[in-house]
């Protein structure tokens, strides 16, 4: 019967721990979109923090993305999607127990490749 109150006593400890945690963690959610308004679909959304990316999600068929599982901090949220350039949102806070709503202000410019123009000679 004690050991049966000791295991009983180590679960209810092991539970309240792991729902602490779940309840410290945070995360953000939005929509990635055009110029034109259009969501992105299949965009890629990495939360970065001190350098290293923590977590990565894809947006769905209309843009919109939600990243969960964070803990409190800040951090950069770095957009990419095919035929689009790339996006960096610096300095976004995420508190335990939050999702913060970054909306539909994410915008993707289409990727317009790199022109260089050389004006000169050309000597042999």
């Amino acid at each position: 019967m004690k050991r049966f109150l000791k295991l009983i006593g180590i679960s209810a400890l092991i539970t309240l721990a792991s729902v602490s945690v779940f309840a410290q963690s945070g995360g953000v959610k939005g929509k990635v979109r055009a110029n034109n308004g259009s969501g992105i679909a299949n965009a890629t959304i990495t939360a970065r923090q001190f350098g290293k990316d923590i977590k990565t999600v894809r947006s769905d068929s209309k843009g919109v993305f939600q990243l969960t599982g964070l803990e409190t901090g800040v951090y950069s949220l770095f957009f990419d999607a095919d035929g689009f350039q790339s996006g960096l949102l610096q300095g976004v806070e995420v508190k335990g127990g939050n999702v913060r709503d970054l909306g539909d202000r994410l915008i993707l410019r289409p990727d317009q490749g790199n022109l260089v123009i050389v004006n000169g000679s050309i000597f042999y």
